[in-house]
């Protein structure tokens, strides 16, 4: 937890997938949650707790015995492919365009151009293999908008310490696709509890036609069902393309807390009841003009 004047708040941020507490069982948990509700002075915040958990239930009844103000607020919605079962069933269940896209795609690339696919590997040269997916990710359309990895230094000096961290712990994984030599698409993932963790990939913009990042995920299902793996978990968002692919899904929130005293109710009913109203109206009528509205409420009610 991190401290900020009277508020704590969970070490986590949009690159936490799933953040849950270190306990040995229910009666550690409970102590854990008690103790920390407890030292916090003022706001109590916990980002990326899975919805429905028993972790997530024992803060609740944590935040109650205090006599605390508490809600959950929807974070995203991460999806997952279960792999517990059979491959060809599961292909079978996809959209008819899309197995029938990608099934030409690849005989396609290992026919004409020699594709290669190396799946769930453990690095033999990390840094220069990170490098080289990395550098695919920055040459697309992330590097132009300035989402890439190596676009910003704190992000690139996170994920090398991530991986470097998980390939010492001997969890990390990097899968790929070659066309004619070349890298067409790249992941990096953890392998742990029995599930492949997808934390970060990348297409090469120059094979797009062929749709290589897809073809790798549908290449790293299979894999996950030949290794005996219960699930391939995506992580992030809901968007469209893990969606083609999930068949389960994580709803993640995040916990916030408040004690009953006056100096905390403006922020509670701020974030319980305003916030959710005035960006529901701003999605909706959107514009220039609902943005700039919106900037002023919110400077109005942080005053």
């Amino acid at each position: 937890m991190l401290r900020s004047g009277d508020r704590l708040a969970s070490l986590a941020t949009r690159h936490s997938q799933v953040f849950e507490p270190l306990a040995a069982d229910a009666e550690a948990m409970r102590a854990l949650y008690e103790a920390a509700l407890g030292a916090a002075g003022g706001a109590f915040e916990i980002e990326a707790l899975a919805a429905g958990t028993s972790a997530l239930a024992e803060l609740e009844r944590a935040a109650q015995s205090q006599g605390r103000l508490f809600f959950v607020e929807p974070l995203r919605t991460a999806p997952i492919v279960e792999t517990d079962g059979d491959f060809t069933a599961y292909a079978a269940g996809l959209g008819g365009s899309t197995r029938r896209g990608l099934t030409r795609y690849r005989r396609l690339l290992e026919r004409d151009h020699g594709a290669e696919f190396r799946l769930v590997a453990v690095p033999e040269e990390l840094e220069a293999e990170l490098a080289r997916g990395l550098e695919i990710e920055a040459a697309g359309w992330k590097g132009r908008e300035g989402t890439a990895v190596l676009s910003r230094p704190e992000t690139m000096l996170f994920f090398r310490e991530l991986a470097r961290a998980f390939h010492e712990l001997g969890t990390l994984r990097l899968s790929s696709l070659l066309v004619d030599g070349e890298l067409a698409a790249f992941e990096l993932s953890v392998l742990s509890g029995n599930r492949l963790w997808s934390i970060k990939g990348a297409h090469n913009e120059a094979f797009a036609r062929y749709s290589p990042g897809r073809l790798l995920r549908l290449a790293l299902i299979e894999r996950c069902f030949e290794l005996g793996l219960d699930a391939n978990e995506l992580l992030g968002a809901d968007e469209p393309y893990k969606l083609s692919f999930a068949n389960a899904a994580r709803p993640m929130v995040v916990f916030r807390s408040y004690p009953r005293k006056p100096g905390a109710a403006a922020p509670y009913l701020y974030r319980r009841w305003l916030r959710p109203r005035v960006k529901a109206v701003y999605v909706r009528y959107g514009g220039l003009a609902a943005r700039l509205a919106l900037q002023r409420t919110l400077v109005r009610v942080r005053r």
